[in-house]
């Protein structure tokens, strides 16, 4: 049986192969603070002091930190110094931010991520806006470039980026790479409760998108959409 690239990646790896994945650099520096200090005491603890000591950390092992920055229990880091988060930034317990081969996440100012939601960066790059607000258990993830625009909210167990496989051939799907053109959501976006948006959608400024849509095709801006798949039922006005 052939192995998947995910198993592929992770036989027999090279020292660059694991600083790269881990800590986002080449500095074995880097990756001796993560794994000491972050995962044996700053992602541990909870409360005002847990909150304490993750500020005094996430500056050696993300690419920038800005002020106030409330990092909770749990949340894991992998590729941290390509992770940038600016300043009033939250992010809830148990959410993991990762990025691998050259991927960038950015959270700009005053975005809030809630528990147990996963963003992931793979190659390209993953950019909210600042003041997006993305709820609990969502999944923000894509080989291609994501950007989700200023204020837009993003409700509980979304799935954005949702990558695609060729259908050209009956060869193993999990054995080839996914094909990933990128999302772009405007600004003042609503997505709602349980929504997929695919790789390759766009969608507008001011627009809404209902809970349980599937997105499969741009959305204007300025309206309403939602079903599966996702289709526009009346304009917003002002």
């Amino acid at each position: 049986m052939r192995l998947t690239p995910q198993i592929r990646r992770f036989q027999s790896p090279s020292l660059k192969d694991v600083l790269d994945a881990t800590a986002g650099t080449d500095s074995f520096w880097v990756l001796l603070m993560r794994e000491t200090f972050y995962e044996n005491f700053g992602k541990i603890f909870g409360g005002l002091s847990g909150i304490i000591l993750r500020r005094l950390i996430l500056p050696l092992i993300l690419k920038k930190v800005g002020k106030k920055v409330i990092v909770e229990e749990g949340v894991n880091f992998l590729g941290g110094k390509r992770i940038s988060l600016g300043s009033n930034v939250i992010i809830r317990r148990c959410c993991s931010l990762e990025t691998r081969f050259g991927g960038e996440i950015i959270l700009e100012n005053s975005c809030f991520v809630n528990q147990f939601s996963i963003i992931s960066a793979k190659k390209g790059k993953i950019v909210l806006k600042e003041g997006v607000n993305v709820s609990s258990h969502c999944r923000i993830a894509s080989t291609g470039d994501i950007t989700i625009g200023k204020s837009s909210l993003i409700a509980s167990h979304c799935y954005i980026g949702a990558p695609n496989h060729s259908l050209e051939s009956f060869e193993s799907t999990v054995e080839k790479e996914v094909n990933s053109e990128g999302v772009y959501i405007g600004n003042n976006v609503w997505i709602g409760a349980n929504s997929v948006i695919l790789d390759g959608v766009r969608i507008g400024d001011n627009t809404v998108i209902g809970a349980n849509s599937f997105v499969n095709n741009d959305i204007p801006e300025n309206v309403v959409a939602f079903g599966t798949p996702a289709k526009v039922y009346r304009e917003r006005l002002q």
